[in-house]
């Protein structure tokens, strides 16, 4: 194995907030002390380069992400890119608490599949456990444990450490005095699970041939305990596994059955299967073909993610349920899918043109990812985008929406990056939280008069973005609704806003000029980054003066 790096190929990111600068740096040395290589913010940055390009290289280069979380990192808008960034490239995060905080719903939602550590109660067994973790996460990517490779992580980091903080010392030499017991122990529990090839799990049994790289499941009843962050008992031959044999009889796979099982290319599925878990086989980049049975009612939320090899798949007409309708209604997103095709007699869901739809097809809920296609049109009678619909549609150039289209949801277009332009249609209402996220070639938005409300983020990152006009029915402008769109220039705000939320123009560079009507009587602190030139437009004596005043604004009367 080679142990030579480059700058961004290392064991370990360090995601955190500044204000925890001491803790993250106790983390650093502790992993380095195991033998880990850690890349973090501003250390790992060569003088002089842009923070901008080198974390997202660095974020790609790494195996593992570890996050210490806190109420400071919640708020930290590198701290949430960083980890979109991770969750997009289908990094294992591993999250890291010294005190017990509340997760807030962007983050409860981004770190609820991770097995989260805290240390608030067992600061010591908890930086013990980081290191075992990342190890195992590192195992698990590589395939089966090499004592060789952990010995000579250890060596390399004992010949080029640095001196160590005088807090980090401490913990760090008690992990030095017990590494040797730490790997020992590793590698002698990998050889003692070495022979465990079969087992019970749910109320069925699984067995496993190494020689042939084939999981069996059989039995009768469901292979499933229901838990989305449960660990699967043959997830130390994940790597390996090329067949999976699911046996007449069984009824349900588990949750993360076959997730990151990247050399899987065979799957045979039972009529008596019912259930899929989520993420069943996600991050399966192997495997190119399944076919759903059809007595399966439900495919869990996630089931095919990262699936890049699998372009094609069959709903039958018994499923009742794609995914979580609270977060997403499809289960193949990030895939490498051209198009999907549903049985006629489904009840609930239906196909037209490779895209999926409900029964009705007056919700559009997947648009199949790799369809070259680089223009779409939705078809009259549509008058809902899903969750995700778009996301990530690299090809997508253009999109027409139809005026009976009344609300674009979450993340509906997120990351399509050649998407060039939107006209959204009078029949508009509603746009969801970061709707338009990430479309960085986005340069122009027109907007139908009718749009009363624009969630959080909905176009936060389009960094092409120079033109946008607003809706007069809208009553606020949302939390970074605007965040990091440098390429925006002048913004005319019209009558009817009545407040300007948190980081709603933040990392606007290009920001000079903004219209601000009277009827604005709020605006948050930090909407805009301070001690930007800006010019102010409003009302004699209104509120938007006062503004422009008290944050040194050009202010100029209407």
């Amino acid at each position: 194995m080679n142990y030579d790096r480059t700058p961004y190929a290392n064991d370990v990111f360090i995601s955190y907030s500044s204000k925890q600068k001491k803790e993250a740096y106790l983390i650093r040395d502790i992993l380095n002390a195991g033998g880990l290589s850690t890349w973090m913010a501003p250390e790992s940055i060569p003088s002089g380069s842009d923070y901008t390009t080198e974390i997202p290289r660095a974020i790609e280069g790494c195996r593992v992400v570890v996050v210490v979380l806190s109420a400071d990192a919640q708020a930290s808008d590198w701290v949430t890119l960083e980890l979109k960034s991770a969750i997009r490239l289908r990094k294992d995060i591993v999250p890291f608490a010294f005190k017990n905080v509340k997760l807030e719903d962007a983050f409860d939602t981004m770190l609820s599949r991770y097995q989260r550590i805290n240390a608030y109660h067992r600061l010591f067994d908890a930086l013990e456990e980081l290191v075992q973790s990342v190890n195992r996460h590192i195992e698990k990517q590589s395939g089966t444990p090499d004592e060789a490779y952990m010995k000579a992580r250890l060596k390399q980091y004992r010949r080029s450490s640095v001196i160590l903080s005088a807090a980090a010392v401490i913990a760090a030499i008690g992990l030095l005095i017990g590494m040797s017991f730490i790997i020992n122990n590793i590698v002698n529990t990998a050889r003692e699970n070495a022979a465990v090839t079969k087992g019970v799990i749910g109320e069925c049994q699984w067995n496993y041939d190494p020689e042939a790289g084939e999981l069996t499941i059989y039995g009768d009843g469901a292979a499933s305990d229901d838990a989305i962050r449960s660990v699967v008992p043959w997830s130390r031959y994940i790597g390996e596994i090329r067949t999976l044999t699911v046996k007449e009889g069984v009824t349900a796979i588990p949750n993360n059955a076959m997730s990151g099982a990247k050399r899987l290319t065979e799957v045979t599925l039972p009529r008596s299967l019912k259930t899929i878990g989520a993420m069943a086989f996600d991050n399966c980049a192997a495997l190119k073909n399944i076919e759903i049975p059809d007595q399966v009612t439900s495919i869990g939320l996630g089931a095919f993610e990262y699936c890049t090899s699998l372009q094609s798949i069959r709903i039958p007409a018994s499923v009742t349920e794609l995914g979580d309708a609270g977060v997403s209604t499809v289960s193949f997103t990030y895939s490498g899918m051209k198009t999907i095709e549903v049985d006629e007699k489904n009840e609930r869901y239906a196909s037209l043109d490779g895209c999926l739809y409900n029964k009705k097809r007056t919700k559009l809920l997947f648009y199949p990812p790799k369809r070259s296609s680089r223009r779409f049109e939705i078809p009259q009678g549509v008058t809902e985008i899903g969750p995700e619909a778009f996301s990530s549609c690299l090809n997508l150039v253009s999109v027409s929406i139809p005026d009976t289209v009344t609300h674009i949801d979450a993340s509906a277009f997120s990351g399509c990056f050649k998407l060039g332009a939107i006209t959204l249609p009078d029949g508009l209402v509603e746009i969801g939280d970061k709707a338009f996220y990430l479309c960085s070639a986005l340069r122009s938005v027109t907007m139908g008069n009718n749009v009363k409300a624009i969630g959080s983020s909905a176009f936060s990152n389009c960094s092409d973005l120079t033109t946008i006009n607003l809706s007069g029915k809208l009553r606020k402008i949302s939390e970074a609704m605007f965040q990091s769109c440098p390429s925006l220039s002048l913004l005319y705000i019209p009558d009817g806003i009545e407040s300007i939320d948190k980081n709603a123009f933040r990392y606007c560079s290009g920001l000079n000029g903004i219209r601000i009507p009277p009827t604005v009587t709020k605006i948050d602190s930090a909407a805009f980054d301070s001690g930007i030139e800006l010019f102010v437009m409003g009302a004699e004596d209104s509120y938007a003066q006062r503004f422009a005043k008290e944050n040194g604004f050009t202010f100029s009367a209407e």
